[in-house]
């Protein structure tokens, strides 16, 4: 087996209460989400491993030894060009292998067209191919069937996110089923204060408060901006849509004193799990956020509602709802009717996707740890 080094985003932000908004943004790759993806395949490749991001020279990419492996996102859509990307992936002369790559669409019928300069950075992944096996991992099937689309789908496989095998416990979902009870204390996943659905966000919000819970902000800058107590820094419209999501009541300082006391922001993966334990259930559009929650064994669910994170969810057997399911907002006492949970599901779905990823890895060269192995007796 081949040695691997990380093409991508560092799996943590060291120091990163010295950072502004700003600076902790550009570390985590504008959403703190992607810290998941990257810090599961870190560990599952052996934990420490050598990371160049994206924008690094090809030539000296070209000098790490081994496989260059690549946590991706969901890079494919009308809403990004990577043609940019695509003329330096082109002169990249290492293998290559892509993880968790997503395509964005308003939902799942519709498809999304692709810039030619990202089909451009696809191919070139797919020249670098490590063996005759596919060598790009895709989150679910939607995604598969765009690239298909555009003739790339043969090199695919569906194995949703690795984020979802950080907990090694294979029996993790009849943890989580009973742990599910009372919720005295409950986290949300925050939103987007510029979607359409500030009744949902204002009633998670209100949730927030009435449980004494946490707001965990992942993007946009705004609302890391939020969290990071710089609301000053604010602009009157940025400070008019945020309140439209949590309080439009709320003043600038009644919003930094709730920010204050309930809005969080997490650059460590193993510190953000650790806090999430404190809570009996987890909630919001935020699919990363979600999963993290149900990797630390906390009743989590989903408000799904895009095809990336419907996908996810379905491919990840995630507990979700659509976002029409609750445009006008939950209540504590809806959340264990929407909460529709199948223990030994979950269990299986991990399982056989565990198998499938590793025996991915294996067929480009890339040995795991030994809790994605298959069990010879299974």
């Amino acid at each position: 087996m081949a040695p691997v080094f990380i093409l991508g985003l560092a799996s943590q932000v060291s120091d990163m209460h010295h950072l502004s908004a700003e600076e902790l943004a550009r570390a985590v790759g504008h959403n703190t989400g992607n810290l998941a993806f990257h810090y599961a395949i870190d560990q599952q490749l052996g934990g420490s491993l050598t990371c160049l991001n994206w924008g690094t020279d090809p030539e000296l990419i070209n000098t790490q030894p081994g496989c260059a492996v690549l946590p991706c996102a969901n890079q494919l859509g009308g809403h990004v060009d990577l043609g940019a990307l695509a003329q330096s992936f082109e002169r990249i002369d290492r293998p290559m292998v892509a993880i968790g790559l997503g395509a964005q669409s308003s939902n799942t019928a519709v498809m999304p067209d692709l810039p030619e300069g990202s089909l451009r950075w696809v191919r070139a992944i797919i020249a670098q191919a490590p063996s005759k096996a596919p060598n790009i991992s895709v989150r679910g099937a939607f995604t598969q069937r765009v690239l298909d689309h555009y003739g790339l789908g043969a090199q695919t496989q569906v194995l949703g996110c690795p984020s979802l095998f950080i907990n090694p416990d294979p029996a993790l979902g009849q943890r989580i089923g009973r742990r599910f009870g009372p919720i005295r204390r409950l986290a949300v996943a925050a939103g987007n204060p510029w979607e359409p659905w500030n009744r949902l966000e204002r009633s998670l919000a209100a949730l927030v408060t009435q449980q004494r819970g946490a707001y965990i902000v992942q993007h946009p800058l705004e609302l890391l901006k939020l969290a990071w107590d710089e609301t000053q820094s604010l602009s009157d419209a940025s400070l008019s849509s945020i309140r439209a999501a949590i309080d439009p009541a709320m003043s600038r300082d009644d919003l930094a004193t709730w920010s204050r006391l309930h809005a969080r922001v997490f650059g460590s993966i193993p510190e953000w799990m650790d806090a999430l334990g404190e809570f009996d259930f987890v909630v919001g559009t935020r699919v990363h956020g979600i999963v993290l929650a149900l990797q630390a064994g906390v009743p989590a669910l989903c408000i799904a509602h895009d095809s990336r994170t419907l996908e996810l969810c379905e491919t990840m057997c995630v507990p979700h709802v659509t976002i029409a399911e609750v445009i006008d907002g939950v209540t504590l006492e809806d959340l264990p009717r929407l909460f529709r949970f199948d223990p030994l599901a979950f269990d299986q779905r991990r399982q056989n996707l565990a198998q499938n990823y590793w025996d991915f890895l294996w067929r480009n060269g890339i040995e795991t740890q030994p809790f994605l192995q298959p069990d010879p007796a299974g």
